[in-house]
């Protein structure tokens, strides 16, 4: 079974070449290739709604739907900064970011900080997979599925 998902992650490399592809393998699932990296373009697909927690973007030259969800934390961190959990407390000002398709990710700092966060937490993660390569390349390594 395994020389099975070995050949798939083979030919997937080999077509995807000579960009940055993602692999994602759970266990016992199908591995999935998807062209993202930091060079990528992305582009709203939609503006995001003030006081939404949901954001989406289409990413890339074969129009990648990527779906996420924002949250408001009292963890502090720079546009790119990755982190696993977040706390929470009375003042919920920064801004983060978690892709939830086609991929997870991590949470993502996307840098925005304001006591209006809960109202354009969602905006600031769309904005930053549009316009910062370092967000971007944060968002789109060591994924799981």
């Amino acid at each position: 079974m395994h020389k099975y998902f070995l050949i798939a992650g083979a030919i997937c490399i080999a077509t995807i070449s000579p960009t940055f592809a993602i692999s994602v393998m759970p266990i016992g699932g199908v591995t999935k290739c998807v062209q993202l990296s930091r060079s990528t373009t992305c582009v709203a697909e939609q503006q995001a709604s003030t006081s939404k927690v949901d954001w989406s973007v289409t990413c890339g030259t074969k129009n990648i739907s990527v779906i996420g969800i924002s949250m408001c934390a009292s963890s502090s961190g720079s546009a790119g900064t990755a982190s696993t959990s977040l706390s929470r407390s009375d003042e919920n000002n920064n801004c983060w970011c978690k892709m939830v398709s086609p991929a997870v990710s991590r949470w993502i700092s996307s840098g925005f900080s304001s006591v209006a966060c809960h109202r354009d937490c969602a905006g600031s993660c769309r904005r930053a997979l549009e316009d910062n390569s370092t967000f971007r390349s944060a968002m789109f390594s060591n994924l799981s599925d």
